[in-house]
Order: C-alpha cells, then structure tokens, then sequence
C-alpha cells in the first residue's frame, strides 16, 4: 500500500482505498485482500457505529434540554423556537436509530447532562433552578422515540406540581 494514502496519511483517499479494495475483494478479485488495512477498517467501522450512536444521544439530550427550559419557563417567548428545535431534532434522532440503540441510550445519564446544561443556562439569565424540576428522567424511550414528538405534553410532564 502505498505510504502517501496510508491511514495516517490522507484519510479521505484511504477510505475510498478500502471501500474499492473490498469491493474488488466481494467481486474475487485476486490482490485485493494485499490492499486492505484490517486493523484499521475494523476500527473504522467500530467508529462508525460509535457515532451514529453518539449522534442520536446528542438529539435527545438536546430535546430534554429544550423540554426542561419549557417547563421551567412556560410563558418565555422563546418557547416556540424550543419546541420547533425539539422537533427538528427529534425528526433527525428518528432518521438514525436503529433497534440496537435503544438499550445503549442511557437516558438517565442523559437527562442529567440535560439538566445540568439547562440549569446553567437559566442561571445565566438569572433564573434559579426550580425545587419541583425532576432529579431522575421523567421519560422512557418510548416518549422519545415515538412517532411524532409531543413536545408540550412532554413539557407538561415535567413542569411544576399541580396545586
């Protein structure tokens, strides 16, 4: 393999490299095996999948944090735009999952990393974090991952206790 299109060396060239040696390699091609770098097309491929995942948790903790400013402040201007950002990502979270996702989500680990930058998102507006704001996710995957995102009803689940 040559040096100059190593893995190390430009990526872009040594992945359109790997994908036409594989394919040669499906069609029989005799040398083809001679040009893959197995180590780090496994990883590649690993990565990948690394990715996708990290991208569909990406989404969702951005909906939670839209769904926390949402209940903590229900009358803010800014409510419509977090809500339409909610459904854009959640639109983006439903074109990437995939059945293996939902037992790697975490949503409890994800709800906290939401909380906390939604918080100090408020705090820097002034706004202190209120009592009644849930501690432990509030939502299974089934509330995210459904067909079409209720964003109010959601926000409404967290928002304050009923008096």
């Amino acid at each position: 393999m040559d040096d100059r299109f190593s893995y190390d060396g430009d990526f872009l060239i040594w992945t359109e490299r790997q994908a036409s040696a594989l394919r040669a390699l499906a069609a029989g091609s005799a040398g083809a095996a001679n040009e893959l770098d197995l180590e780090h097309v496994a990883e590649e491929i690993e990565d990948l999948g690394k990715s996708e995942l990290n991208a569909v948790r990406s989404y969702i903790r951005n909906i939670f944090i839209h769904l926390i400013k949402a209940a903590c402040e229900p009358d803010s201007p800014a409510i419509p735009h977090g809500s339409v950002e909610a459904r854009a990502f959640h639109g983006s979270m439903m074109d990437r999952i995939t059945p293996a996702m939902h037992a790697r989500l975490e949503l409890p680990q994800l709800w906290q990393r939401a909380r906390d930058t939604a918080l100090d998102d408020l705090a820097a507006y002034g706004r202190p974090a209120p009592a009644w704001l849930p501690v432990d996710c509030p939502f299974l995957q089934e509330d995210i991952a459904a067909s079409r995102l209720s964003f109010a009803a959601l926000a409404a689940r967290i928002g304050p206790p009923a008096l």
